[in-house]
Formats: C-alpha cells, structure tokens, sequence
C-alpha cells in the first residue's frame, strides 16, 4: 500500500505545497478524506476516510478527479492539492 497526498495549504500561505507524487489513473481503487476547516486558530481536522474508484482522471494534476464512492453510492469531486488520497490498489 502506498500513501501518496497532498498537504493543505500552509497556514499563512498562499499556494499548497505538494508532498510526494501522486499518480492515479482510471480504476484505481482509493481512500480520500476531505478537509474541515474550522477558524484560523483552530487548525484543520480530517473527516473520516470515503473509498471509491477513479472514473475520471485528467493527466494534469491540477484538476479536479471524480471517483465513485462506495459508502455513499455518488459522484465525488477530488481535489489532488487538498484532499488526502491514499492508492490502496492501482487499476489495471
């Protein structure tokens, strides 16, 4: 299993910093958990982890990913530079 996701962005910053190099593709099967930010003092916390397939997945890395999600039987919309997303196994 390989843990591969983006930081949020830096408090104070103005762009996110990119942790390692996610590479997805159609028919991987992934684990993503979404941000909640609460005020500035307060930090950011993680909802807990949504697993899904990728249907859609743009080779740019800047652009948003749609993943099938099984818990919740719906679309999902994955931001790469926000969200953390974890390959739990790759497609074929």
């Amino acid at each position: 299993m390989k843990l591969w996701f983006f930081s949020p962005m830096e408090e104070g910053g103005m762009l996110p910093r990119q942790i390692g190099r996610l590479s997805v593709k159609v028919g991987d099967l992934v684990s993503v958990r979404y941000r909640v930010q609460h005020g500035a003092d307060e930090g950011i916390e993680w909802e807990p982890p949504l697993h899904g397939f990728i249907f859609e997945a743009p080779k740019d890395p800047d652009h948003m990913w749609r993943m099938w999600c099984l818990e919740t039987g719906s679309v999902h919309i994955l931001a790469p530079r926000l969200d953390k997303i974890e390959v739990i196994n790759e497609g074929r």
